[in-house]
């Protein structure tokens, strides 16, 4: 009921709530798209760190942990015979040349 001073408001209220719903949406849509886009780039950085720690520990697992130069063979078939040691890799020197007053040297290694 409406009294002969009071104003019919009920049109624009109405109309301001309508404008707020709509834009309490498009800021919850930006809310919900900016904690996505958050979250993906932290997970982005915490697997890349994982990734690189396991890239560390398989190449630490094939790279050798100490080397021998210039064992004899007896010297290298007990190496080969100990328990410790879990594999034995070849290094020897192929030849070296002198260049513009350096020398170069050529190695062959599989450790």
């Amino acid at each position: 009921m409406t009294w002969p001073f009071e104003n019919d408001t009920s049109g624009i209220v109405k109309r301001i709530s309508n404008r707020s719903i709509s834009a309490n949406r498009k800021r919850n849509i930006f809310i919900v798209l900016t904690i996505a886009l958050a979250s993906a780039l932290l997970s982005a950085i915490v697997l890349y760190g994982f990734g690189v720690m396991q890239e560390t520990q398989k190449r630490n697992q094939k790279t050798a942990q100490i080397m021998y130069h210039a064992i004899s063979e007896q010297q290298g078939q007990e190496l080969y015979k100990q328990e410790e040691i879990a594999w034995v890799g070849e290094f020897f020197n192929a030849f070296s040349e002198q260049v513009n007053h350096s020398t170069v040297n050529f190695t062959y290694a599989n450790a």
